[in-house]
């Protein structure tokens, strides 16, 4: 009996060992989502708004895992003049990097899916209204 409970304990220990350990991951998929919203409104009569964005978004590494699997980065930047004598002024850099791209064989060197999107709006509605907008926006 005694024998047996060697040889199980054995088994188990081998089994459990940390040969194992560093890729075991728990809580669900490993996912970066970075979303950055910019909203620029001048609205009503005479009224002046300026806004100026500078942003990063990065599929960083998630510590002794690396890179996440799924790697999202969204920006979104709205510039509006409406009414009577609206001014909107908007200035937006953004730099988007999703970091290298995984291989077939899953060895963790980076995300499997990397999305990047960019999404910009100018509107100038109204009289006399007037409303601007520039976007320097890198995707990597």
């Amino acid at each position: 009996m005694r024998t047996r409970s060697a040889a199980l304990a054995l088994v188990l220990a081998a089994l459990a060992g940390g040969a194992h350990a560093e890729r075991l991951q728990t809580g669900g998929l490993p996912v970066s989502n970075n979303l950055m919203i910019g909203t620029n409104v001048a609205a009503g009569m005479g009224n002046q708004a300026q806004q100026q964005i500078i942003a990063a978004q990065t599929g960083n590494p998630m510590g002794p895992q690396g890179f996440p699997l799924v790697s999202n980065n969204t920006q979104v930047s709205t510039n509006v003049a409406a009414g009577i004598n609206n001014r909107a002024s908007q200035s937006v850099v953004g730099l988007q990097g999703g970091g290298p791209m995984v291989g077939l064989d899953f060895s963790g060197r980076g995300p499997l899916v990397t999305t990047r999107v960019g999404v910009a709006t100018n509107v100038a509605a109204g009289l006399n209204n007037r409303a601007d907008q520039a976007i320097l926006s890198q995707q990597r």
